[in-house]
């Protein structure tokens, strides 16, 4: 299973707040960032490329449900289109590292900038992003926290 699906009790996801889930997405994409940082110095071609795949999709995942259902919420337009430019520069850092691993040619040093970033950009959604979501009452009914972000 993978890390950012999350387990359910009596049909219903165990998370109860947009903040926690998220907020449980980006610590299971940071391991997946970490275990492609270790294999980046070092792993043989094939286990780069798994764990590159198994993080891509998740992070991809990830961003197209914020902007899908999350983003459309935050009535702050200027926030908003923030967000949105940290989401494309994740896509073009996506495509950069893609090229990377495909010639098998992946720095560290890479890795750790896609991740400072990716941490900061975490921080600021917490602050704001989730804090509306969750002003708005998105856990009602069937939600966020019972989908699976990875198709």
């Amino acid at each position: 299973m993978a890390p950012w699906r999350r387990a359910r009790i009596c049909g219903r996801s165990e998370m109860t707040s947009i903040r926690e889930r998220f907020g449980a997405d980006h610590a299971a994409l940071q391991r997946s960032l970490d275990a492609l940082g270790n294999a980046s110095e070092g792993a043989d071609a094939s286990e780069l490329v798994r764990v590159w795949r198994e993080f891509e999709a998740g992070l991809r995942a990830h961003l197209e449900v914020e902007e899908a259902e999350l983003f459309p919420l935050l009535p702050d337009r200027a926030e908003r289109t923030a967000l949105e430019r940290d989401h494309e520069r994740f896509r073009e850092q996506l495509d950069e590292l893609g090229l990377q691993v495909e010639v098998h040619a992946i720095r560290k040093e890479s890795v750790d900038t896609l991740c400072e970033a990716l941490r900061a950009h975490a921080a600021r959604e917490d602050a704001v992003l989730y804090r509306v979501a969750d002003e708005r009452g998105l856990t009602d009914g069937p939600s966020l926290l019972d989908r699976p972000l990875v198709r």
